[in-house]
């Protein structure tokens, strides 16, 4: 099951909840699109309380399908005054699709002066933490003080100075896979800005930590999902769809149940929990 989050910046809470079913079948654009038009009012404020920044993925999030873990973030833009939707690549994608989370909602603006990170854990866990003593660092230098703070497999989205006083042309910078670079932009519409304007400087989403048993377990239920289809070329064509891995292509036939077969094995024999992709439970068993 997709799940969403809501942070709202006035109460300084973050609540977790299920994706709802009008937007199970949207992704990226569009659902930037359709969540804007139903909860935010044309009229407001750019940079006032009634306007949401959301973060949110592509339909394909979670599987190994080229551009399939990109993000999208919108909000009213306080550049045009509509509907804006910036689109990324950067590492962040992947880690929230692991995290079973499709859309993040940032919603009100604080009571009090300050500045907060959006912190999402290896256990799924999210909460708001105090950033104060990151104000005014830029991108770049954040970005090496997180990978100090929280050394594992780590993706960041940022904001810099412009984000923070407010320039209508600010971006939003999210870091590539591996190196933390924050040299991937969510730059049109003035969307750092939005995010400045809630007082939050980040959003930083670590690696989900499975434990070998439950990426088998779940490994062994996405087989028991496709094992018992009797048309050979639909069996294929829909571990392709489904899972993503290509390891051989042909005509839209591939053998990544054969791969499955021999990441569970090596894994076992590595004790590596991470060699196991898990992400797909999400695609096909809700």
């Amino acid at each position: 099951m997709w799940l969403k989050l809501i942070v709202d910046m006035h109460e300084l809470s973050v609540e977790k909840e299920p994706l709802e079913e009008e937007y199970r079948e949207l992704g990226g654009r569009s659902l930037v699109a359709q969540y804007l038009l139903n909860n935010v009012p044309p009229g407001c404020d750019p940079l006032g309380p009634e306007n949401r920044l959301i973060f949110c993925l592509p339909l394909f999030a979670g599987t190994r399908l080229t551009t399939g873990n990109r993000i999208s973030v919108g909000a009213k833009s306080p550049l045009t005054g509509g509907i804006k939707e910036s689109n990324s690549g950067g590492y962040a994608g992947s880690l929230l699709a692991e995290q079973g989370i499709r859309l993040i909602e940032i919603r009100g603006k604080p009571r009090q002066e300050g500045m907060w990170m959006l912190h999402i854990d290896q256990k799924g866990k999210a909460s708001l933490v105090d950033a104060a003593s990151y104000r005014g660092m830029n991108n770049y230098e954040f970005a090496g003080k997180v990978q100090e703070k929280y050394p594992g497999q780590t993706a960041t989205l940022s904001i810099g100075s412009a984000g923070e006083r407010l320039y209508s042309s600010a971006s939003i910078q999210v870091s590539k896979f591996r190196h933390n670079y924050p040299s991937r932009a969510a730059a049109r519409g003035g969307l750092g800005a939005v995010m400045g304007s809630k007082g939050l400087k980040a959003l930083i989403v670590e690696k989900r930590d499975f434990d070998l048993a439950e990426a088998m377990s779940l490994l062994q239920k996405a087989k028991d999902y496709v094992s018992d289809l009797d048309n050979e070329y639909f069996f294929k064509a829909t571990l392709f769809n489904n899972f993503g891995r290509i390891r051989r292509l042909q005509n839209n036939m591939t053998d990544t149940l054969g791969y499955y077969r021999k990441a569970k094995k090596y894994a076992v024999k590595t004790n590596r929990a991470s060699l196991i992709v898990t992400t797909f439970d999400n695609l096909i068993l809700d």
